[in-house]
């Protein structure tokens, strides 16, 4: 791991989880309290603490990829042999080892999954509600976790539909769902006390840094919805989406050292075969979330694809 604190976004992260601060868009609000817990702990300076956190969700993201694996059948040289390629894939490893959002982020979309399994297995609305929950709580480390929900919700209304759709179920997975949304209520509560780390605004012609007020709907959706970074979203002209498209195959090819990508692609087949509910889960899953950062114009988007390498 980095021995202390690490640059960019991982010196913002670090210092806003230790110091109860505020981050810029979309607010991460899911990582700060738990990074405000994780920041006590009496090992090593605090920045060796945050990148410890990462280093932990990066081994739980493998071990529940081992345990969908498992309760699909799959044997066990295989699963290790697939959990071991997304260990070692280049950005999964370096994620890991600095603080970040994105291992927590594939933690949390790999128990999504995993919980959508269970639930297929044994239809109860308390399973159904787990998942929601799990949805809800992921959308408040990243918000990203919307590009999983399309896929969530074709799982749902494929693999159980009458049982998703009764009563007691819909208003468990509504109450589960809530609950982990509720996460978002900890920015306009830190907001309140003024921290003196706040990095939720920008800078006027001036130079003079203008906070937005989170204590307003209006201020928190600024945040929490992205718009600062509207500008860079679908940013790409057709000839340089083509480019972005070959870049990412490129990066798939690279992270699983080529030897997981005929495996992957078998896999898609076979998948689609037993389960449309599941194929289908895992196609959308991958496809959107690539689709989506593979047409977002910044330097370091190769870093954002962790949830696509999850599914492959």
């Amino acid at each position: 791991m980095a021995p202390t604190i690490y640059n960019l976004d991982s010196a913002e992260l670090t210092t806003a989880a230790a110091t109860g601060g505020l981050v810029r868009a979309t607010g991460y609000p899911l990582y700060l309290v738990i990074g405000r817990l994780w920041s006590l702990l009496p090992m090593g300076d605090v920045g060796y603490r945050m990148n410890l956190l990462s280093a932990v969700c990066g081994a739980l993201t493998v071990m529940l990829a081992e345990r969908i694996l498992r309760r699909l059948g799959v044997g066990v040289w295989a699963r290790l042999a697939a959990v071991g390629l997304l260990a070692v894939a280049q950005f999964f490893w370096a994620l890991s080892l600095i603080a970040e959002v994105y291992t927590l982020h594939t933690a949390i979309l790999a128990g999504v999954i995993l919980a959508l399994v269970r639930w297929s297995e044994q239809p109860t609305p308390g399973r159904l509600g787990l998942a929601t929950f799990l949805v809800g709580i992921g959308f408040g480390n990243h918000v990203a976790t919307v590009l999983a929900a399309p896929a969530c919700v074709w799982f749902v209304l494929n693999a159980h539909p009458k049982k998703a759709l009764e009563p007691r179920s819909l208003a468990l997975a509504t109450v589960g769902l809530a609950a982990g949304l509720a996460i978002y209520l900890y920015l306009p509560l830190v907001y309140w006390t003024r921290p003196e780390f706040n990095y939720v605004g920008w800078f006027n012609a001036a130079g003079q840094f203008e906070p937005v007020n989170l204590a307003t709907l209006e201020g928190l959706w600024w945040l929490v919805s992205g718009k600062a970074f509207a500008d860079v979203m679908m940013a790409y002209t057709a000839p340089e989406l083509i480019r972005e498209i070959g870049h990412f195959g490129a990066e798939l090819v690279r992270a699983f050292m080529i030897i997981g990508i005929g495996p992957g692609l078998v896999g898609i087949v076979i998948s689609w075969r037993r389960s449309r509910a599941l194929g289908g889960l895992l196609l959308l899953v991958f496809a959107i979330s690539a689709g989506f950062y593979i047409n977002y114009r910044v330097v370091d988007k190769d870093t954002m694809f962790l949830p696509a390498y999850l599914v492959w």
